[in-house]
């Protein structure tokens, strides 16, 4: 949010409307957690994606898909760069020495923004193994960053267990709709994969080694 939302009067809201209040805090994060996630990519990306770009991907309302109206600023002081979105995501630009925090004009539990592994000629629906392990790997370093200090020791002990590699740990990717089912396949074989409650995510085996970087993990939409 580009700033708390005023006090002064103004005409009522369409239905559509999401209204923020003087007293709702706006949504920020310390652009620092994107730089880490974006380093971790950098540093796995080329033994797991090399054609690959880190995307941040932001969500509103828990899994629906961001509105329209939706817009981020990075600020610092004085300075503010608009973030540009295409399909509610957006990749992170240069931005020169300074405390940049990412705002944007809905409240702060309204949306989420996580890191997102594409390459190319890839979809929501239709992953690389190699892109899930590595986004595996912004997402863990991007919670550990944005953690409160009370909550440092169990996010450091869940990363000892090494959640990216370790099979006693489930990594679940949610989905901007709901899945009906979800498969891995890799040349003439195919495996299940586990579908999240009420079909809004999965359980992608990043872990499995038997399937290479290469293999694909293809989403079948819930009839509507």
């Amino acid at each position: 949010m580009m700033g708390a939302a005023s006090a002064q009067e103004r005409p009522a809201a369409d239905p559509g409307d999401i209204v923020v209040t003087a007293v709702t805090k706006p949504y920020q994060i310390d652009v620092h957690a994107l730089i880490v996630a974006r380093n971790a990519f950098e540093q796995g990306r080329p033994s797991f994606a090399p054609a690959a770009t880190l995307f941040f991907e932001v969500r509103e309302q828990g899994h629906a898909a961001a509105r329209s109206d939706l817009r981020l600023t990075l600020v610092d002081g004085q300075r503010a760069v608009p973030v540009l979105l295409d399909q509610g995501r957006f990749t992170l630009p240069a931005l020169p020495e300074g405390k940049w925090r990412l705002t944007a004009n809905r409240a702060r539990r309204a949306i989420t923004v996580q890191a997102l592994v594409m390459t190319p000629g890839t979809t929501e629906g239709d992953r690389r193994l190699g892109d899930l392990r590595l986004q595996c790997r912004a997402l863990i370093a991007m919670a550990k960053t944005e953690a409160s200090i009370a909550l440092l020791p169990v996010i450091g002990l869940f990363e000892a267990m090494g959640p990216c590699t370790s099979r006693r740990i489930g990594i679940y990717y949610s989905t901007s709709s709901p899945i009906a089912g979800a498969e891995l396949r890799e040349g003439g074989r195919t495996e299940p994969v586990s579908v999240g409650p009420n079909g809004r995510g999965y359980r992608a085996p990043i872990q499995d080694r038997s399937f290479t970087n290469e293999a694909r993990l293809t989403l079948t939409p819930k009839p509507i």
